[in-house]
């Protein structure tokens, strides 16, 4: 058996242990990611790695308009009609998702936007093309 130290050891490789190991990286920490499936990523290994952030930077940059009051109505309409909500945990993501979007881009992880409008939801409200 080999032996390992490091700073951070990650079990498991998925999008929440990836995001960890790449910001304790990013602050100079020695990071271990243990997976014990064939494919790194989680979910996001079997999805292609589709991740919904509203009024990003990718957005700004090719002058697609976006806002924060679009998403909350989109993702209002997404979880649908008299279903509880987290309304805390909702306005968290909306503050925050583009802005972690653009750190780990900042380090080096490849985002770019796609038109997805068969998988998401084209005519609902908030909804954009790209």
């Amino acid at each position: 058996m080999t032996n390992y130290e490091c700073d951070l050891l990650c079990v498991g490789g998925g999008l929440g242990g990836l995001a960890a190991a790449v910001r304790a990286a990013d602050l100079g920490l020695e990071v271990l990611i243990l997976e014990k499936s064939s494919l790194i990523g989680g979910v996001a290994g079997y999805s292609g790695g589709v991740v919904w952030v509203g009024d990003n930077h990718l957005q700004q940059e090719v002058g697609l308009e976006d806002s924060a009051a679009d998403v909350a109505r989109y993702l209002g309409w997404a979880a649908g009609d008299g279903v509880a909500v987290d309304e805390k945990l909702r306005s968290t993501f909306i503050q925050r998702a583009a802005e972690a979007v653009a750190y780990f881009h900042s380090c080096g992880i490849a985002f770019q936007s796609t038109d997805l409008p068969d998988q998401y939801y084209p005519d609902a409200p908030g909804s954009k093309a790209t």
